[in-house]
């Protein structure tokens, strides 16, 4: 189905390559899994391998014959790629014509397209989403709904970067049974992954390395800050916030079965648990004042709103990393917000240097451009920026989603140390973060279980 002989790919105005002399096959009704850590190739890899950039040496094979970076060759070898980013690849206003999309273009008989189409939504659980916009959606959502819109296309070949990255376990579960099952109907599939239960699945596991990865030295590593906290960062303000389950007219929506209230101080992160589309992006988007929300509110220990409170902002860290990011270099990307509150930038970038250097990252310098890094080194910077800035509270939205097991650990236990000196939230499905980061669970949903207070007030 697909070959890869000695292949070499080097990224747009890379001066070397990501990954070099990668050979290997996934035939017809195989699941190959790729996996390393960030900033190996993986993504790169897959890029070349679904027709989408060049390689730089070697030879890529679809179906035997070889495979030209064209829509045309790619529409030809019946190839279906789902990218790390899902808000790159939404082009429709309403789910179905997402699924739609790819099969039109191929020429599929309308009626053909709406019998398909309905049916990939169902196996994939989200066929009550029908009508909306797959932009106002979930990020889970969202890559569900990119799954089956690949699917729908009836390709040879699925090329998945990090496809389930922001599900829910179960949703990922069900997700997973939806891809074997079409792998036992024919469909070869190569699938780039850090998630162990994703590589227990596959048929064969392929792991890079990469060429200048920076090395996690021993776990038991020294922490690049010290347990006090630097001057200028860090804030004593406490927050008391409560959802209300009265949905708003329009907007976003929080899902939660009875009126709910915790407190978000300086100590442990609360952690915003919840099936995918259960409002967790909402709540930290209305916490940072991004947009307003009637279900969320948050008062501050005097009285104060959050955006007023210490005379700070909060600071959000996204969902997307890709949607941050504007600096010229990654020094530029973590200095723009330290500059902008009047800390102390070059400080500021010193222990930004000490924490990617702890995350394995040393080999980044500040002069780089981010957009030159991968997706999953892209959001350890901007973790990295976010945890050097003063701010009122501090919102991670899914801070681990794609990253390898030892830079998700190692900044799980970066945020434990920035939760002892602000008041942190943290949306996640990821567990090994809860741990490592000494979180209190808040799950959202209609079977919430809420382990912080659910009314009182302050100490």
């Amino acid at each position: 189905m697909l070959a890869l002989r000695g292949v070499a790919v080097t990224p747009p105005n890379a001066k070397r390559p990501a990954v070099r002399d990668v050979s290997l096959e996934v035939r017809a009704g195989e699941w190959v899994a790729v996996t390393g850590p960030n900033g190996c190739g993986k993504s790169s890899l897959l890029l070349a391998a679904a027709g989408l950039w060049p390689a730089s040496a070697g030879v890529i094979e679809a179906h035997g014959e070889p495979l030209a970076p064209t829509p045309e060759a790619r529409a030809q070898a019946r190839l279906a790629a789902v990218l790390q980013e899902p808000s790159s690849q939404l082009f429709e206003r309403t789910v179905q014509d997402e699924l739609a999309f790819t099969p039109r273009n191929l020429g599929t008989d309308e009626a053909e397209i709406g019998v398909t189409t309905r049916a990939w939504a169902e196996r994939l659980g989200i066929d009550a989403l029908w009508g909306r916009d797959p932009h106002r959606l979930s990020a889970g959502q969202q890559q569900r709904v990119l799954l089956a819109a690949a699917l729908a296309s009836g390709p040879s070949v699925l090329l998945a970067d990090e496809a389930t990255a922001h599900l829910d376990p179960r949703s990922r579960a069900e997700t997973l049974e939806v891809v074997r099952a079409a792998c036992a109907r024919g469909l070869a599939v190569l699938w780039v992954t850090q998630e162990a239960q994703e590589i227990a699945v596959a048929d064969r596991v392929v792991r890079l390395q990469g060429p200048g990865i920076g090395s996690l030295a021993d776990e038991n590593d020294t922490l690049p800050f010290p347990p006090a906290p630097p001057e200028g960062v860090g804030s004593a303000e406490r927050f008391r916030v409560r959802i209300t389950p009265e949905p708003p007219a329009e907007g976003g929506t929080v899902t939660v079965p009875a009126a709910i209230e915790f407190e978000v101080r300086a100590g442990a992160p609360i952690a915003l648990t919840g099936p995918n589309g259960s409002g967790k992006s909402v709540t930290l988007e209305a916490l940072a004042g991004m947009a307003g929300s009637a279900q969320v509110t948050a008062v501050g220990s005097g009285g104060t709103g959050v955006a007023e409170s210490a005379g700070r902002a909060p600071v959000l860290l996204a969902q997307y990393p890709e949607l941050q990011v504007f600096g010229d270099s990654v020094g530029e990307e973590i200095a723009f917000a330290l500059r902008r509150r009047g800390a102390d930038v070059a400080a500021g970038l010193h222990a930004a240097s000490r924490m990617l250097a702890f995350l394995g990252l040393d080999q980044i310098p500040l002069s780089r451009s981010p957009w030159a890094l991968s997706t999953g080194e892209r959001r350890l910077v901007q973790a990295v920026g976010a945890l050097v800035t003063p701010a009122s509270l501090l919102l991670l939205d899914e801070p681990t989603a794609g990253l390898d097991p030892g830079r998700s650990g190692r900044l799980g236990r970066l945020l434990a140390v920035a939760a002892a000196r602000t008041a942190t939230v943290i949306a996640t499905q990821d567990p090994a973060v809860l741990r490592a980061a000494g979180s209190k669970p808040v799950e959202l949903g209609l079977t919430t279980s809420l382990t912080a207070t659910r009314s009182g007030k302050m100490d």
